[in-house]
């Protein structure tokens, strides 16, 4: 496939190494940025806010490193509101049941993806998770979820047509 210009144009190529030289660790954050706001794009919840609300969301995930088989959050009281799977799966404890993948986004509130959890979960390897830490998404969010969404049903803002 080749491509011809309509006028005289000038084209900046960058491989993989320069970019790490020009921007150093920021393209690690760049792409686990652009994961986490996939993720909740496709969530069926968090798709319904704003772009505004899911960007102020994913400024302030925290990022955490599991190793294999660690408890990544007990069932009956989670320490997160919720977790973005950036590498690795989650699977339950002792049924071995697999929860979640790599890209895939866990609302851990009663009322959404918690509901299905029954017991401890650990990683399935070496899992690196994004995560907003209990109480966080309220804060951002200046409330709960449910009115949040509620708030935005009629919003042109919403891009949960993507």
């Amino acid at each position: 496939m080749s491509i011809q210009a309509a006028k005289e144009t000038k084209i900046l190529a960058l491989g993989r190494e320069q970019l790490k030289e020009i921007l150093g660790d920021q393209v690690q954050k760049i792409i686990i940025k652009n994961q986490s706001r996939w993720s909740l794009q496709r969530h069926d919840t968090l798709k319904k806010l704003t772009k505004m609300q899911q960007e102020r969301i994913i400024s302030n995930l925290e990022f955490k490193t599991l190793p294999t088989k660690t408890k990544a959050f007990e069932k009956l009281n989670p320490e997160y509101s919720l977790i973005i799977l950036i590498t690795g799966a989650l699977q339950l404890e002792e049924k071995k049941t697999h929860i979640c993948n790599k890209g895939d986004c866990l609302l851990l509130l009663q009322a959404y993806d918690c509901r299905n959890i029954t017991e401890d979960v650990i990683t399935e390897g070496e899992t690196q998770i994004a995560y907003l830490i209990k109480g966080q998404i309220q804060n951002l969010l200046k409330g709960d979820i449910e009115q949040a969404v509620s708030n935005n049903a009629n919003s042109h803002e919403v891009i949960s047509n993507i």
